[in-house]
């Protein structure tokens, strides 16, 4: 059996007219079986549609990231008992009068 859990993190700074706001993801995985498992973890981050919106991935844990679609990619090989973290961040800036629909 494997397990997992997420912990999510949101964090705002504003700026004179910009908003940068900072997201924070870790992700627990548990091998409860005998047997190494082979896990591909697959995630995104949102992409930008327009200049006046910038994202920046800040950190990926050794993802492969493409930028023209936020897709993040993990492949390893997680042992018999072995508990792994991935963790990501990501952040989003805009103007402060431009509000954003992100979750």
């Amino acid at each position: 059996m494997l397990n997992s859990t997420l912990k999510e993190e949101k964090k705002e700074k504003f700026l004179d007219e910009d908003v940068i706001k900072y997201f924070s993801y870790e992700l627990t995985l548990k091998n409860h079986r005998t047997k190494d498992v082979d896990v591909i973890i697959e995630d995104h981050i949102p992409v930008a549609q327009i200049d006046e919106i910038k994202v920046g991935l800040l950190t990926s844990g050794k993802a492969t990231y493409k930028k023209e679609t936020g897709m993040l990619s993990w492949s390893f090989k997680l042992l018999a008992k072995q508990n792994k973290k991935i963790a990501y961040k990501y952040a989003v800036e805009h103007k402060k009068d431009k509000p954003l629909a992100l979750k």
